[in-house]
């Protein structure tokens, strides 16, 4: 079983952004729980490794131009964690 990347939010969390967060495979804590230092969002508000497509068809197509073999039928959390697997 693969370990839920942690994303911290101040609370209280919509259900809409909980949603949202649990969608991309994030385990949400409070952001006051934060280790000191930490940053957890990149310039736009969001993380690196959570930056997304706005759609399936750029998560295949930028899948497609790094060489990774996309499956047939994927959803789009698993097209976008194999992007990033393939950037990491």
């Amino acid at each position: 079983m693969q370990e839920k990347k942690v994303w911290y939010e101040p609370h209280p969390v919509t259900p809409a952004r909980k949603a949202e967060l649990r969608g991309r495979g994030f385990q949400i804590i409070d952001a006051v729980f934060a280790p000191e230092g930490h940053e957890s969002r990149g310039e736009d508000g969001e993380p690196e490794s959570v930056k997304k497509a706005a759609t399936v068809a750029e998560l295949r197509e930028s899948l497609t131009a790094k060489g990774v073999q996309v499956p047939e039928g994927a959803k789009k959390a698993d097209l976008q964690a194999l992007l990033d697997g393939a950037q990491g």
